[in-house]
């Protein structure tokens, strides 16, 4: 599960396509193409319960998404990760956080992005 907060600063959102890459400390890498075909919800992470259950549109400003993908196995603490986004507009991503459904003891902290 992956879990991204867009900021509320004027402008942040994207309609763009995002992509992710990330990594755990054996140097497995895992990549993620269109991560917007993947969105799962929206959530309020300071209340537990799931905003959304119907498609909407990710990467808005001021809100937090979760996206369900499959990847190999992770055998080890992530430790890196990269968002690229693919287009022109100013998405701005506050933090993300990726959860092993399998391992919790794999999850990661929250990556913080600055500009």
């Amino acid at each position: 599960m992956i879990t991204i907060e867009t900021t509320c600063t004027r402008g942040a959102e994207t309609s763009n396509i995002v992509s992710l890459r990330f990594g755990d400390t054996n140097s497995n890498v895992i990549l993620v193409r269109h991560l917007n075909s993947k969105h799962l919800r929206k959530v309020d992470l300071l209340e537990p319960e799931v905003l959304d259950d119907m498609p909407r549109k990710p990467f808005q400003a001021c809100m937090v998404d979760q996206f369900e993908v499959t990847v190999p196995c992770v055998n080890s603490p992530i430790c890196y990760l990269y968002l690229k986004l693919i287009g022109n507009d100013d998405w701005r991503p506050g933090f993300a956080q990726i959860q092993v459904l399998e391992g919790s003891h794999l999850n990661t902290d929250y990556f913080y992005f600055r500009r």
